[in-house]
């Protein structure tokens, strides 16, 4: 008798589906997944950007590689924030569940 292969990170949502199945219950997982990397890579980019204008001690190329990545955070997030928008939007109109973020029992939706 042969084992079923499994994968244990994938936890018992998704194991064991097939098809459509599994494309359903594994897209809401990627969009929080990249919903939430998008925003701590927006925090790291706040927290160098301050750091670089601070640390810049007055000179005008590294002021405006400060500022410049701040503004490109920001820009970041704006985007992120109308993903999300877009995401709502899309679940109002069609009446699907695509974003679920559940992060070790952390559940929003």
């Amino acid at each position: 008798m042969r084992a079923a292969i499994t994968n244990k990170m994938l936890g018992d949502s998704l194991q064991g589906l097939t098809g459509v199945e599994f494309f359903g219950k594994l897209l809401p997982t990627l969009v929080g997944i990249v919903l939430v990397i998008g925003f701590i890579i927006f925090l790291f980019m706040m927290l160098i950007g301050g750091v670089k204008w601070t640390s810049s001690g007055g000179d005008k190329a590294q002021l405006e590689s400060a500022r410049a990545t701040v503004i490109h955070g920001v820009i970041g997030v704006i985007v992120l924030i109308s993903v999300f928008a877009i995401v709502k939007l899309i679940e109002a109109i069609f009446g699907v569940n695509i974003l679920v973020i559940d992060i070790a029992g952390l559940v929003i939706s």
